[in-house]
């Protein structure tokens, strides 16, 4: 074999090799794989000065402080540890009720810190449009015993998570690409790789991505589906999403197989990572759940 073959043969392994290196390294940073948009920051500026409001992501507060319903405020005074229990000051929960008997739906006003409202900022045509959105967790339709909490079917989901838009919003569009959505206490940016068929959030400072499908399992990561979860894109006439709904299951709860929430344990979502439902305590016939954050 001639010399100048070798060492061409050589150059391309060793070609090959730093490619592969520089691939691995993209794929723990995320970087090339997730494709966070570098928005514009004059751009986010610029949306910020037109809606007069003191921000619209982290990236605009101080160091220590987040951007809350558009306030700068200090981190120590955002409180997502609350929780509240699914009784209601007259009515509790026993032994054979439903856990959504008295309260199906938690909101805002009830989390205010977990469940903020929000806004995605885009301008057309020189026209500044608002989709704002709120949050709600759903409470679905599990059995309360004496000893343990179960689904009444397999089909039965024990949490949803929806979060809704005032006006659909096309997530195909560059100009909500590095955007913020505060989603459970916790900024994510969305990602390029976001369309109507798909969207990839990936949670500040971390590069870890999540992604929805419709009608698929939520994936975490590179390659990790998380078992017991559903999503749901709902869209409107435009073809744009008006509504992201996240169904759990009880074995979604740390990708276990789980029937069955146990006295004295918790349910934790394994998508987030932020909201626990309690079954604490039974004292007689009445039971003690409660829903809240995770701390």
């Amino acid at each position: 074999m001639k010399k100048s073959v070798l060492v061409g043969i050589l150059a391309g392994l060793m070609l090959i090799g730093l490619s592969f290196i520089i691939l691995s390294q993209n794929t723990i940073t995320g970087f090339s794989v997730y494709q966070t948009s570098s928005i514009n920051e004059g751009y986010l500026e610029e949306l910020k000065i037109k809606e007069n409001v003191e921000c619209l992501q982290n990236s605009q507060c101080l160091e220590n402080q987040e951007c809350v319903e558009n306030f700068c405020l200090d981190k120590n005074s955002i409180n997502l540890c609350k929780e509240v229990s699914l009784s209601t000051s007259s009515i509790k929960l026993k032994i054979g009720d439903s856990i959504n008997s008295y309260k199906r739906v938690i909101t805002n006003y009830e989390l205010p810190f977990l469940l903020n409202k929000g806004k995605i900022i885009e301008i057309v045509n020189n026209e500044t449009i608002e989709h704002l959105y709120v949050q709600n967790i759903l409470i679905g339709y599990a059995e309360i015993s004496k000893d343990n909490i179960q689904s009444k079917s397999t089909e039965n989901n024990i949490l949803i998570y929806r979060l809704t838009f005032s006006k659909n919003v096309d997530f195909s569009s560059k100009n909500i690409h590095g955007q913020a959505l505060r989603i459970l206490g916790e900024e994510y940016i969305i990602g390029d790789n976001s369309d109507n068929s798909k969207i990839e959030l990936i949670k500040t400072n971390e590069d870890k991505k999540i992604k929805f499908e419709d009608r698929r399992k939520v994936s975490k990561g590179l390659f990790s589906n998380v078992e017991g979860t559903s999503v749901n894109l709902i869209k409107g006439f435009d073809k744009n999403i008006s509504l992201i709904e996240i169904e759990f299951s009880l074995n979604s709860n740390m990708n276990e197989n789980k029937e069955e929430i146990n006295l004295k344990e918790n349910f934790e979502d394994s998508v987030f990572e932020k909201i626990e439902l309690s079954f604490d305590d039974v004292k007689g016939e009445y039971a003690d759940v409660k829903i809240g954050g995770v701390c």
